[in-house]
């Protein structure tokens, strides 16, 4: 059988016989009211696609004893459309599937001047997600846990990063993710404050985020270490920190309920500070922080002005 119109190609064979089928069709395709007729609507139920994209498939279907088995291979390619209100554009993707794993390779989509490369596995209890991203991170937040997305909303990029992600998890909900990678960035600006560049390897999951190696760059200064903000158990970890920046300005990367602690501490120029320990916020009472500050600066009170030239964290600071 085989058919064809303006905007679609089909054809299809069946054998009495053996009581199976091949097709293929290229065109301009519903996809979303095609899947919503084999049952699989869910599958695109977020994505509203702005005019119809052209899907080129192929496929085999097994209607013998049991369960019809259905394998189908394709690629997928679209102008622009919207991801839960979020605007993408020049989506093309191979795709495989049957009936238990979806498979996407050489995904490509862009945002905003920015480019998403990506590979995916859906399988029983196996979900994989590669990315390599330089579009802005806060159109992710459609994609991740509650945690992150505050995370990500404490953000501003004024040009997008360069991303490279390892996701994996026991399935496609975000809250089961886990993975590594990388992040390098220009100017950006984190909870209100500045830095020139900066890059990390990052690891997420359980509810946490972590940078290790992380290299940070301003004006004034630099700082090396590693965080990591764990949204579950609502602490700050931080490993081996080493700064020459401003510590009125960056305290706000740990929490900026800390600004008025630090406040006190004027300093002529940017101080040497080591930093180790744990910082709790939302009314956490086991903060455990050790640091060093070397530099000429101050303590300021309402009544004078004391020369510190060295500070170090006594017992029960916080």
């Amino acid at each position: 059988m085989e058919r064809c119109r303006r905007d679609v190609f089909l054809r299809g064979n069946w054998s009495r016989e053996s009581n199976e089928a091949s097709f293929q069709s290229r065109g301009n395709i519903d996809m979303k009211g095609l899947l919503e007729a084999f049952g699989f609507g869910e599958l695109l139920a977020d994505i509203v696609f702005d005019s119809a994209p052209v899907l080129t498939l192929s496929g085999h279907a097994s209607f013998g004893a049991g369960q019809p088995q259905l394998r189908v291979i394709g690629n997928v390619s679209a102008q622009s459309f919207r991801y839960r209100s979020i605007p993408f554009s020049q989506l093309n993707a191979n795709f495989s599937w049957d009936g238990e794993r979806t498979l996407l390779r050489d995904v490509r989509l862009q945002n905003q001047g920015g480019q998403l490369n990506a590979e995916m596995l859906d399988a029983p209890n196996d979900f994989r997600l590669d990315i390599d991203s330089t579009i802005n991170p806060i159109v992710l937040r459609a994609f991740v846990s509650p945690e992150l997305q505050q995370f990500l909303g404490e953000w501003e990029w004024p040009r997008p990063p360069t991303v490279h992600l390892a996701i994996r998890g026991d399935d496609r909900q975000p809250r089961n993710w886990r993975g590594n990678g990388t992040i390098a960035l220009d100017r950006a600006r984190f909870r209100g404050v500045w830095t020139n560049r900066a890059s990390a390897r990052v690891r997420f999951g359980d509810g946490a985020v972590t940078y290790d190696d992380l290299q940070v760059v301003r004006s004034e200064g630099a700082g090396s270490g590693g965080f990591t903000y764990d949204f579950k158990k609502h602490e700050v970890r931080i490993a081996d920190v080493k700064t020459s920046l401003w510590p009125n300005e960056v305290i706000y990367w740990i929490d900026p309920s800390l600004a008025k602690t630090v406040a006190p501490y004027k300093f002529r120029k940017p101080p040497d500070i080591t930093l180790n320990g744990v910082y709790q916020f939302d009314g956490g009472k086991n903060t455990k922080l050790d640091f060093t500050v070397n530099g000429p600066g101050e303590w300021i009170t309402s009544s004078s002005a004391r020369p510190c030239p060295s500070i170090r964290s006594p017992p029960n600071w916080f």
